[in-house]
């Protein structure tokens, strides 16, 4: 799961400078393009963010387990 969410974090920036490339070979607005890959690479990070604050909340949730049962 991790490694197909940074495979596509590879293409979304890809894509991007792809799309800045064109917009300045282009007379696309340059904005509208930086505004995609700012919202890209923000729903990245967010991805991110949201997995391993999930990793620290298990990790957090086991340690609760053993310390009740008095394994640890």
């Amino acid at each position: 799961m991790a490694r197909s969410n940074m495979t596509f974090g590879i293409f979304g920036i890809g894509f991007g400078g792809v799309g800045l490339l064109l917009a300045l070979a282009r007379t696309e607005p340059k904005r509208l393009v930086l505004g995609a890959a700012a919202l890209g690479a923000s729903a990245i990070a967010f991805q991110f963010i949201a997995m391993y604050s999930m990793a620290l909340l298990v990790v957090l949730l086991v340690c609760a387990v053993l310390s009740s049962i008095g394994f640890a």
